[in-house]
């Protein structure tokens, strides 16, 4: 898929019919819970939080079956950022 300004893969460019097919062998991206243990290791580490609010939809599936797994996007997010994953359905 075409990358946008981040580096990460455009959802509209993934046809709904991949989302259900992983990159063979790829290892998903990792994403903590704890928004106020993210902050506190983004802190410590130099890095940006990306936030990532996921939830029961159609797009929220979409890129954690296609963009989250793909192994250049896990490389990135692991790298460059703090990831912290907010599920809006159960969080406040």
């Amino acid at each position: 898929p075409a990358k946008g300004r981040t580096g990460l893969p455009n959802l509209a460019d993934i046809p709904p019919e991949n989302a259900g097919a992983p990159a063979a062998m790829a290892t998903p991206a990792t994403f903590a819970t704890d928004l106020d243990a993210a902050r506190k290791r983004a802190s410590l580490e130099g890095k940006p939080l990306l936030l990532y609010f996921s939830g029961n939809s159609e797009v929220c599936r979409r890129y954690e079956t296609a963009v989250f797994t793909d192994s250049e996007v896990a490389s990135l997010l692991g790298e460059k950022f703090i990831a912290v994953r907010i599920d809006f359905n159960t969080q406040k």
